[in-house]
């Protein structure tokens, strides 16, 4: 992704799209127009290129996931993993080892 002012354009534009194409879609088409496929493709970004997806960013795929009858691919579970790895990581850097004299 680019920089930091693309992927806030970036953001809110793909939340404008991706809650504009769920709520359009027709439910029984969905493989005619690929959908399982952009999930698979979204779970492979969140899988090897998760540091680029802002907090605000794994909300939005959050809130898109609720209601679809399509397989997830464990994007839930990968967006689960994402935040408890940025909670621990922040939190190992406030909170020093006890060890540290």
């Amino acid at each position: 992704m680019g920089s930091a002012e693309e992927d806030r354009v970036i953001g809110r534009s793909g939340n404008r799209e991706i809650g504009k194409a769920k709520a359009n879609l027709p439910q029984g088409e969905i493989t005619v127009f690929g959908l399982s496929n952009a999930l698979m493709l979204l779970n492979g970004l969140l899988r090897y290129r998760h540091p680029d997806f802002t907090n605000e960013m794994l909300d939005d795929i959050e809130r898109f996931l609720v209601g679809l009858k399509e397989h997830p691919f464990q994007i839930p579970e990968k967006l689960a993993a994402i935040r408890t790895a940025r909670l621990m990581a922040s939190r190992e850097k406030r909170v020093p080892t006890r060890n540290q004299g």
